[in-house]
């Protein structure tokens, strides 16, 4: 007789054993225990999760003669037919193999007949997102008005794909993606049910390697003991990645910057016999945890602390976690195509390793930036006054030599720091416990105190676009409410870019040396719009070349009818010129 594999011998069959689903046991079984079920179910959510065996577990309890605080008992014929797969009133249907119109007709025959043992017929639709429109349709009056005594429990990993008629006839559950450190312990308790060894890493390894699925990790583990004890080396064999040690390595030379012991590490998983996609998979996973652990401390998970303390004296001040990742992302994706896989892999974590050593915060804080730089939320800032009329050509220079901030920067303290600075970071501290991936968004943040409100410039791109543009996240709200806290008042708030410094007022004016081609191209241009049969005359000023055309045989007029008073005048043709 073939062995059962572990995620078929360890299936729960009570509400009890399921894994990591409480919200929806719960409401399960307080439906059961009051008798109060509905004629539709929806279990949605990736796959591995237990979406089959919840809808198992409550066809069972639904069936059961005598259910047990909302549990099936487990010894009534109806639980044992149940158990075994043999139910008569208990019928599971693969809607991948049954989605046309012929098999729904086939479906409204059936549920009119009446149980045949037990006191309600269920049904029990596996991935039901693949049935066709058609069947879809001739199956909604069935689906909102069926029998008394059926009930239907529908799985899917694509709820996206269902129409919105289906979805509002029935009382949807989502199941979730399950923590590392909870399949972890599954997996501890499976070890000891079979009486096998297992290192502790292992169990993480295969945990992590899983996404949030419990039945790939019992997958994984069931593969991995095959071959004897569960070890790390053993389970680096069959994911195709790093060992513990070796990863470590790699990450400590890719965080302190050595690109010839980055380059050697890469080498030697290679040489190891490392699955490239597997490589940047782990690398990124690894360097993910290091950042949380360093960002939000204490806040972070136990695995998160444990891998930032292996790394400690490596990781850099200021880094671009967000950039290093991405080169790794974007390196996943090239390794698609015909370019050599170990290139792919070293070329990315080069570049990523140079991401990390960036320093990408503003080299003065007490630098505000430009007017046309800012970006203000609605309701938390004053709004933009209308532009100021621009200076006369004669005065730019001047105005931008004696031109000085808006507001005087505030004196240091007694340590040589502005008090905004130190009350910002205290702000961002409070953050790091409340609201870790806020803080994370501020990183490398510098601020100025001016006179409509509190300055923050983020240097990096994605966190300046998270925390203005994406509402949904609270990023901005929850900093904001930090910096009130801190201040003691309802200061506005203003999140800028870090831009460049105005360019010289000298790039705007012509110099004398350049002012005959400008005159000889003004005339060339003016000929061309007019023709060549008019009379041309040019008059330059203040760094400024007007042309203006009359008709031949006349008098043009001296310059443009109007005075050169050195000015920019809005709107004129001689500015189009």
């Amino acid at each position: 007789m073939a062995r059962q594999a572990l995620y078929r011998a360890y299936r729960p069959r009570r509400f009890q054993d399921v894994v990591g689903q409480d919200a929806v046991v719960a409401v399960l079984r307080e439906s059961i225990r009051r008798q109060q079920l509905t004629h539709a179910y929806l279990l949605t959510g990736p796959r591995g999760t237990g979406k089959t065996s919840l809808a198992r577990i409550l066809a069972t309890a639904a069936t059961c003669d005598a259910p047990d605080d909302g549990e099936p008992c487990g010894h009534c014929p109806s639980c044992q037919a149940a158990q075994s797969g043999g139910h008569l009133d208990i019928i599971e249907i693969d809607g991948a193999s049954n989605r046309g119109i012929d098999d729904v007709r086939d479906l409204r025959e059936k549920v009119l007949y009446a149980p045949a043992v037990g006191r309600r017929k269920v049904y029990i639709v596996d991935e039901i997102h693949m049935m066709t429109e058609p069947a879809f349709n001739a199956f909604l009056k069935t689906l909102e008005e069926p029998p008394p005594h059926v009930v239907f429990i529908f799985a899917t990993t694509a709820p996206q794909k269902l129409p919105i008629t289906v979805l509002s006839r029935c009382q949807r559950f989502e199941v979730r993606r399950l923590p590392v450190p909870l399949i972890q312990r599954h997996l501890q308790w499976i070890v000891e049910q079979e009486g096998a060894i297992a290192e502790t890493a292992a169990l993480l390894r295969i945990a992590e390697a899983s996404d949030g699925g419990m039945r790939d990790a019992e997958s994984l583990l069931d593969q991995v003991m095959a071959g004897g004890a569960v070890t790390d080396a053993r389970v680096t064999e069959v994911l195709g990645g790093l060992d513990d040690s070796r990863l470590t390595g790699l990450i400590r030379a890719l965080l302190a910057g050595d690109v010839p012991a980055l380059l050697a590490a890469a080498h030697d998983a290679y040489q190891a016999g490392a699955d490239a996609l597997q490589l940047l998979r782990e690398v990124a996973v690894r360097l993910q945890d290091v950042w949380v652990g360093q960002t939000v401390g204490d806040a972070a998970s136990e695995l998160a602390q444990t891998r930032t303390r292996q790394v400690q004296d490596v990781l850099p001040a200021q880094a671009d976690w967000f950039s290093a990742i991405e080169r790794l992302a974007e390196a996943e994706s090239r390794l698609r195509g015909a370019f050599p896989a170990q290139l792919v892999v070293e070329l990315a974590l080069v570049r990523a390793a140079g991401a990390l050593r960036e320093d990408r915060r503003a080299a003065d804080i007490a630098v505000p930036p430009t007017p046309a730089a800012e970006r203000v939320r609605p309701g938390l800032a004053p709004a933009p006054t209308s532009p100021a009329p621009r200076p006369a050509a004669a005065d730019r220079s001047a105005t931008a030599r004696s031109a000085a901030p808006r507001t005087p920067p505030m004196p240091a303290d007694a340590s040589g720091e502005r008090p905004e600075v130190g009350r910002f970071r205290r702000a961002v501290d409070r953050l790091r416990k409340s609201r870790p991936m806020t803080a994370a968004l501020l990183v490398g943040a510098t601020v100025n105190r001016r006179a409509d409100g509190l300055h923050v410039q983020v240097p990096n791109v994605f966190s300046r676009h998270v925390l203005t543009q994406d509402v949904a996240t609270g990023h901005f709200a929850s900093m904001v409410a930090a910096v009130h806290e801190e201040w003691g008042e309802a200061i506005a708030v203003v999140v800028d870019d870090v831009v460049a410094a105005d360019p010289p007022a000298a790039v705007h004016q012509t110099t004398a040396s350049t002012a005959g081609d400008a005159r000889d191209e003004a005339v060339r241009r003016t000929r061309a719009l007019f023709g060549d049969q008019v009379v041309v005359s040019v008059a330059t000023g203040s760094g400024r070349v007007a042309a203006t055309a009359g008709p031949a045989g006349t008098d043009a007029p001296e310059g443009d009818g109007r005075q050169d008073d050195g000015q920019d005048h809005e709107g004129g043709a001689s500015d189009g010129i």
